[in-house]
């Protein structure tokens, strides 16, 4: 293939995924087929100006060499020619995920690399999301990739954690009709330039891999929809209901599990543990955290309500 022809842009996409602003250019038919999907799941929402990324989407399989290149921090030619004539050769960072997603990105460069090779798991992928940008991304920002569901009541959002079947699921089923369900899974967490935290849906991970039993709440992701974050519930399973106000170092300790647990997260989380525990101590510090305990047929309505009313 020429250079001229690898260069072509098939489809193109401005949208925002929390406070991130993406361009995305399909250079072939995965990247087109990529982008159809992310339009067909998605509510998509635009931007204002110039993106902070621009991602150049194509199959990539690397050979012997070029691995070794990318391990140096070098650009594949492959890839190079898709980007502008000052693209660097040298200072790139370049993370695969499970789904043979590589990504790349540099420092001082606006322009980066979204390539699917081939996975070394066997997932029916619905949508790929340039994961490790997005935590690279986010996390430089001051926020997090977090695993929580985000619900909202009176224009007040709430993210709502727990620990593998903690009952997060189950609470989201039973919320009040006036309450509306954002994300079932996970959120972009972050603070806005006046100083409160603020949240955007990500997708159901089970659903996104096809692993999922139950059709996801969420009808229709909406990445560039937020709302600020007026409280955090850590819930969980007990015989009887109770609410409490968690000192802020015990609610140091879940908010930092949450931050860490995302599949996305975890398996980089040693490479970002240090922005991963200040945003934790901030958030502990300055958003109320409740612990929140429901029977197995209690709704979790009430309980945050109450919570609510002690703010």
């Amino acid at each position: 293939m020429s250079e001229l022809a690898a260069a072509q842009v098939l489809d193109s996409l401005d949208t925002l995924v929390g406070p991130l602003a993406y361009r995305w250019l399909a250079h072939d038919e995965w990247a087109q087929r990529s982008l159809a999907e992310l339009r067909r799941q998605a509510l998509l929402t635009s931007f204002v100006g110039d993106p902070g990324r621009i991602l150049h989407c194509s199959r990539f399989v690397a050979t012997d060499q070029e691995i070794h290149d990318l391990g140096d921090g070098a650009i594949p030619d492959a890839l190079a020619r898709l980007a502008p004539p000052e693209c660097p050769r040298s200072g790139w960072h370049w993370r695969a995920d499970d789904f043979g997603v590589l990504c790349g990105w540099h420092d001082a460069f606006v322009h980066c690399f979204l390539g699917q090779g081939s996975a070394p798991k066997s997932y029916d992928v619905h949508l790929h999301l340039p994961w490790n940008l997005m935590l690279e991304d986010i996390t430089a920002s001051g926020g997090v990739i977090m695993h929580t569901a985000l619900v909202s009541s009176s224009d007040c959002g709430w993210l709502l954690t727990a620990p593998p079947s903690g009952g997060k699921s189950t609470a989201i089923e039973r919320l009040p009709r006036h309450w509306h369900t954002l994300g079932d899974d996970a959120a972009l967490v972050w603070r806005t330039g006046t100083g409160h935290f603020a949240a955007s849906p990500l997708p159901t991970w089970g659903a996104l891999i096809g692993t999922s039993e139950t059709p996801s709440r969420i009808p229709q992701w909406r990445p560039g929809e937020s709302v600020e974050i007026g409280a955090c519930a850590v819930l969980g399973k007990a015989p009887s209901d109770s609410l409490e106000r968690l000192p802020k170092l015990v609610a140091l300790r879940h908010v930092y599990r949450a931050v860490t647990e995302h599949p996305h997260v975890c398996t980089q989380r040693r490479a970002y543990r240090e922005r991963l525990f200040t945003f934790a101590v901030d958030f502990a510090d300055q958003v109320p955290c409740w612990e929140v305990h429901l029977t197995p047929r209690a709704d979790a309505g009430p309980q945050l309500e109450k919570a609510f009313g002690q703010l």
